[in-house]
């Protein structure tokens, strides 16, 4: 048995009581050994291996506290700090404390002469809970990049000026081009030159305030092929508000955009054709009931008065379709000129007064307020506010009125019409400016429409930075609104 002496002073390390003082309080565990038992332990040590006091560790054999698994390579090891001045590179093992439970620690060793003798002085410190971290953070990074690389979609990361500082599998297979080719090169290689410049502008209008924008813009394949891109990015930033990295999700859509192009242009030829007809139906109806063909008898008056009011409707059917194509395709044209809504909205009445009395429907209009003047598409805003005149007629009962009031305020003039019918459930709140989205969807419906009024009237209303929403309650009626700036 190895007998245990007490801890010696390092003076023959350092000829100073200040060695003695400064292995006390340092934080990293020293233990001097001479191969076969431990010469030195610190405080640290102690704790570190789990030992009763000092003297517990003095005299312990040191291969007691390393792991079996790692004994031959630190004997090896040894050969190389064998003599004084000897040093070893840290390095990560496994150790056992003296209650057999282990834990990992990085140790620096050096050679030294202890009481004459050569000898190792080792300077451990537990990094368990920083390896487990490094690991936990590396299989998470491993999850992440295996999640990026799993997906259909082009991921990148890029810099401010359009460096790359992650691409995945999706992104270097499109491009044809490998990873270590990518990083660091930049994202406009494959953009047509003739939209690089809008792109950069697009990509320096991130703030703080606004991190998350969407654009499409087309970019080239491995093949030569151009393709139709939608972006969903954001943008990260430091302290200061400057950009550090966007991060950014690209979808092809050319296949979408060419399936849109042929919807619109098929919609567009199909209500052409359908408008000539119904409108040479229309003057023939009109001429008759007019009395071109002298004087008809009441029930084909009741007849030809019913076709013509359903050639309207169907009319009035291909004008909102051709409107929703080219408000979604972007070629809806706006002649913004300084318009008086007060006085849009007195002519909108009148002209949907003759329709209000289908239903038994009156209009009571109020102007409140400041100027009513606003920059708008005249004849679009009309649409609009037709719209809901001809909504609010619909849905009230008989005999009641719809209130119209137009109230000018500092800042924007708000448009307000309000009815009496049976209001709109809060469920219905997030789809009644969706295109066909009506409250009652049955066959069964009491009052037939397309469903795209409201979404025509919400574009044009988005077209000119505009707000525009409704207020209701079930059994309370409906108030529709929309606010522009004022001119």
């Amino acid at each position: 048995m190895i007998k245990k002496t007490k801890n010696k002073s390092v003076f023959s390390l350092v000829d100073s009581e200040t060695a003695n003082r400064l292995f006390d309080i340092i934080p990293d565990a020293v233990i001097i050994h001479d191969g076969k038992k431990i010469l030195f332990c610190n405080p640290a040590a102690v704790k570190m291996y789990r030992a009763k006091d000092i003297d517990t560790l003095i005299g312990e054999p040191p291969d007691n506290l390393v792991h079996p698994n790692q004994l031959e390579w630190l004997r090896e090891r040894r050969k190389t700090t064998s003599k004084p001045g000897g040093k070893g590179l840290p390095q990560v093992t496994q150790r056992v404390r003296l209650d057999g439970t282990t834990f990992f620690a990085e140790n620096a060793s050096v050679g030294i002469q202890y009481d004459n003798q050569p000898a190792f002085m080792i300077l451990s410190r537990d990094v368990t809970e920083r390896r487990a971290a490094e690991h936990a953070l590396k299989r998470s990074e491993d999850r992440y990049e295996n999640v990026i690389n799993s997906q259909s979609e082009l991921i990148t990361v890029f810099t401010p000026d359009g460096k790359f500082t992650l691409v995945n599998d999706a992104y270097c297979l499109f491009t044809g081009r490998t990873r270590e080719d990518l990083l660091g090169s930049s994202l406009y290689d494959p953009v047509p030159e003739d939209e690089i410049e809008e792109l950069k502008i697009y990509f320096a209008s991130f703030t703080p305030e606004q991190q998350y924008l969407t654009i499409e813009n087309q970019i080239r394949s491995a093949d030569g092929e151009i393709h139709d891109y939608e972006w969903s990015n954001s943008a990260s930033f430091d302290e200061n508000g400057n950009i550090t990295e966007i991060q950014s999700v690209g979808r092809d859509v050319t296949k979408q955009r060419e399936v849109d192009r042929l919807k619109s242009e098929f919609i567009a030829l199909v209500s052409h054709e359908l408008r000539t007809p119904l409108t040479s139906i229309m003057g023939a109806l009109g001429l008759s009931l007019g009395g071109a063909l002298g004087e008809l008898p009441e029930k084909v008056t009741e007849m030809l008065t019913m076709a013509k009011l359903n050639s309207e409707k169907l009319i009035g059917l291909i004008n909102d379709i051709l409107d929703f194509e080219k408000l979604q395709s972007g070629a809806m044209e706006y002649n913004m000129v300084k318009v008086d809504l007060a006085a849009l909205v007195k002519q909108a009445i009148e002209i949907n007064q003759s329709y209000a009395d289908q239903f038994g429907v009156s209009f009571d209009f109020k102007h409140q307020g400041n100027s009513a003047c606003v920059k708008a598409d005249e004849a679009r805003i009309g649409q609009v506010v037709s719209n809901l005149l001809s909504n609010a007629a619909k849905f009230s009962e008989e005999g009641s009125v719809v209130e119209i009031s137009v109230i000018g305020k500092k800042d924007s003039v708000r448009v307000e019409v309000s009815d009496s019918g049976p209001g709109i459930a809060e469920a219905f709140r997030e789809k009644i400016f969706d295109r066909f989205s009506q409250a009652d969807s049955t066959d069964e419906r009491a009052i037939q429409g397309t469903g795209l009024g409201l979404s025509i009237s919400k574009s044009i209303i988005d077209q000119h930075d505009g707000k525009i929403d409704f207020e209701s309650g079930l059994g309370k009626g409906t108030t529709f609104f929309f606010e522009l700036a004022t001119a």
